[in-house]
């Protein structure tokens, strides 16, 4: 992957016509099939590219080789995954240099590569559909787009202090919303577990409970670092068809949030943040 790294910025930067110093939004969501989609046009057209010119590559020096790493469905699979990895380095739902960005997107790939030839299990999570907007996590899960929460509605107030509990438990200081918070992510995580069977459950256990924290803290300073459904704005993940207007961020959301929203702004910092962990 390193050797790509040396012409395709080069070549992103002229499939969107743009010789200079271009950002890209890199806002994104998944489809049902759990695949990235962008908000903008040039982010997927320089997505499509970085695909093409690896898949050209790997043809070139190892004809074999890419029969061998499992077809294109494996590649695409492990350039997502990278691609994912790069917003613990990069907001994404703002705009973000398109050279810096492709550069760590391609110094992440060249880390999973590497981290396979001697760690090959991994490559099952890699290429696992991601755990932000997989319906098989959420379908039921108790408080999930439902109004069952107190009060009758979908609605979690964040406002104040995120405690950890000795157990590493994470907790908001609404103790009637947290009643239910707790319910859902404790559920949640068991689900995870039962997923990601390959990996310890201690490992995912703390993963989580990062991105949990994690979360809170770009939903209490408005970071623009939320995916396609986590905005202040009337999107869901599983839209089939993504109106992309509206907030990126939690900005006047007056630190209220549906349970399924706050779920899956969890479960996308859990994406990335475990990638991130297997990578080290």
């Amino acid at each position: 992957a390193q050797d790509v790294g040396d012409d395709i910025v080069a070549n992103c930067k002229s499939a969107i016509g743009e010789n200079n110093n271009p950002e890209i939004c890199t806002l994104f969501g998944f489809d049902s099939s759990g695949n990235i989609v962008f908000a903008d046009n040039n982010t997927k057209v320089v997505y499509d590219t970085i695909f093409a010119k690896l898949k050209a590559k790997i043809s070139r020096f190892a004809p074999n080789g890419l029969a061998q790493l499992g077809g294109d469905a494996v590649l695409k699979k492990l350039l997502q995954a990278a691609w994912i990895t790069t917003y613990n380095t990069f907001n994404s739902s703002q705009g973000n240099s398109l050279a810096n960005f492709v550069n760590k997107v391609m110094e992440n790939l060249d880390k999973m590569l590497g981290k396979l030839q001697t760690n090959p299990e991994l490559l099952e999570v890699f290429i696992k559909r991601g755990s932000y907007a997989d319906t098989t996590l959420t379908s039921g899960l108790k408080h999930y787009n439902t109004k069952t929460t107190s009060g009758n509605d979908e609605t979690i107030n964040y406002k104040g202090n995120v405690t950890i509990y000795a157990d590493g438990s994470v907790h908001i200081s609404n103790t009637t919303d947290d009643d239910d918070y707790q319910v859902t992510m404790n559920a949640l995580l068991e689900r995870i577990k039962a997923k990601y069977t390959s990996v310890p459950t201690e490992t995912l256990t703390a993963v989580f409970r990062s991105a949990q924290r994690m979360a809170f803290i770009a939903l209490q300073n408005n970071t623009y670092d939320c995916p396609y459904g986590t905005g202040n704005n009337g999107g869901r993940v599983e839209d089939s068809s993504k109106d992309w207007g509206g907030k990126d961020n939690r900005k006047s959301d007056d630190s209220k949030i549906h349970m399924d929203q706050l779920v899956q702004m969890t479960l996308y910092y859990f994406d990335k943040l475990l990638y991130q962990t297997l990578l080290q």
